[in-house]
């Protein structure tokens, strides 16, 4: 994957319960639970957006270096595709 790369989320259920936002993948019955950074992620995966854009949301909104923002990045989109739940735009 490289930086100026866009995916698009799938359209899933997205509930939060005790300040955890859970994903809800209804073909498989898989849940996903997010954590603070993943849920910026997943918010601004909208297939405008680039992976180096996705970066610096995370990096202003969670204050993150931008070496942990991109790591966290890359292995979440990663699962997310391994799990189509994503796709390249």
């Amino acid at each position: 994957m490289v930086p100026e790369t866009r995916f698009q989320k799938e359209k899933l259920p997205c509930k939060e319960f005790d300040g955890e936002s859970v994903l809800l993948d209804p073909k498989t019955g898989n849940f996903f639970v997010l954590n603070s950074v993943c849920q910026v992620i997943w918010d601004e995966l909208d297939g405008e957006k680039n992976l180096g854009q996705i970066a610096r949301q995370v990096v202003v909104n969670l204050d993150v270096s931008e070496e942990e923002a991109l790591r966290d990045l890359m292995d979440f989109v990663q699962e997310l595709l391994d799990q189509e739940l994503v796709r390249a735009v």
